[in-house]
């Protein structure tokens, strides 16, 4: 970069700008209690800064992506976590979240189903906080929206697979609301998606060489969660893989391919397309969207081939290339690259990745943000919330998850 060094003077930067020289020494003395302060301690900070700096309601987006609902769905979490014990705050952020709901839904185009995009989202988001406040007649309204959306849109429009836009990301809107309110989502309705999705992959599946199902978005097939494969395949393997028998031999084959993809170091191409281009080491693109799903291939026991091997060294290049440039964000930051370690440490139990966790906390929480100012910097996926988002789930790792993307397992 002539001219101009934006990075901190203590820090090294890659030969190509993208991340940060990771030069950490694990902790393995790490202070539960002091940590624990310590992550409270930044939450009340930088959720301060966010409140008295931005208005949501003055947004010009509505969606969870970048918009509105992603402080409604930032609220509803830190309601879940930052202050569970504490009833009356927990309440005064659900109602928050609501509040944010309701506004969002005023104007946001009804003709996207997924639930970073779209009122799929807002409906899934709204029913789960009007059940907690015990709203059940407010929350049932919601879940008929949310349910409806499938006769009125999903199978009426041609739709990608994808998560962000797509078929996948309707069916984590109806995932998230069937974990936190149990039987709410008819199994017939999951089964008809699960269907669907499975249907337009098949009709695909000859466009790749020894892939049963493929996905494409804008003529590119995309390997990593947002608009790529792995993505649509972390969403199928949250489904109950009893009542859908037909899923696994189709995601064996289908991970099989995507882990034949992986390149030497670990990383995964953005795209079959991009070739031998290795640049991104992101959620959206890379690795670190990949994992959550090579973890859940491993919890579902499938036999898929290489899948220890694939999982091991897409971890260590997350590690090492992680520590982004672009900012502390979910989408393309180290809160998003963070999030790979704990699904790691769930899906293992093994503390070595709670430990690459916990020092991308620190991290964060160490430094302000280096990316500059990014278009939507208060927003769940490119900006504060995301961070704030993540820290909060560091309260209690075994219960975290990647927002809009995995399914708590709590």
């Amino acid at each position: 970069m002539a001219g101009s060094n934006p990075y901190p003077s203590d820090l090294q930067v890659s030969s190509d700008d993208r991340h940060y020289i990771n030069n950490i020494v694990i902790k393995d003395d790490v202070k539960e209690t002091e940590f624990r302060e310590k992550l409270r301690a930044s939450i009340a900070k930088k959720l301060k800064y966010l409140e008295e700096n931005y208005d949501p309601f003055k947004e010009k987006y509505k969606d969870v992506y970048v918009g509105t609902g992603g402080i409604a769905m930032l609220y509803f979490h830190l309601a879940n976590t930052y202050v569970l014990g504490d009833l009356p705050l927990r309440d005064k952020y659900l109602q928050k979240s609501l509040a944010l709901v309701q506004d969002s839904l005023k104007v946001i185009k009804k003709c996207n189903i997924a639930f970073l995009h779209g009122p799929a989202g807002l409906y899934s988001i709204g029913a789960v906080a009007h059940r907690k406040l015990k709203h059940e007649a407010e929350s049932q309204e919601y879940i008929h929206l949310l349910i409806d959306m499938f006769g009125n849109l999903v199978k009426k429009k041609p739709f990608p697979s994808e998560l962000l836009y797509g078929h996948s990301g309707y069916l984590h809107s109806l995932l998230f609301v069937n974990h936190h309110i149990p039987g709410s989502i008819p199994d017939g309705l999951i089964k008809d998606l699960v269907t669907f999705i499975l249907k337009a992959g098949k009709s695909a599946g000859a466009s790749l060489m020894n892939c049963p199902l493929s996905y494409s978005w804008h003529s590119k097939y995309y390997i990593g969660g947002a608009h790529g494969m792995a993505g649509i395949a972390c969403q199928l393997l949250q489904v109950n893989q009893d009542k859908n028998p037909e899923l696994k031999p189709l995601l064996i084959s289908f991970i099989e391919y995507i882990i034949s993809v992986q390149k030497t170091n670990g990383n995964f191409p953005s795209s079959i397309e991009s070739g031998h281009r290795d640049t991104l080491v992101q959620f959206c693109h890379g690795a670190p969207g990949v994992l959550p799903m090579l973890c859940l291939a491993k919890s579902h026991k499938l036999g898929v081939a290489r899948l220890a091997e694939a999982t091991e060294s897409a971890a260590d290049v997350t590690w090492t290339r992680g520590l982004l440039t672009k900012g502390h964000n979910l989408c393309h930051g180290v809160s998003g690259n963070a999030y790979a370690f704990l699904s790691l440490f769930r899906h293992t139990h093994d503390s070595k990745y709670l430990r690459q966790a916990r020092a991308f906390a620190e991290w964060i929480m160490d430094r302000e943000d280096t990316e500059g100012t990014p278009d939507n910097p208060f927003s769940l996926f490119e900006g504060l919330a995301g961070e704030l988002y993540f820290l909060a789930d560091m309260i209690d790792p075994m219960k975290s998850a990647f927002p809009c993307f995995e399914i708590p397992h709590n």
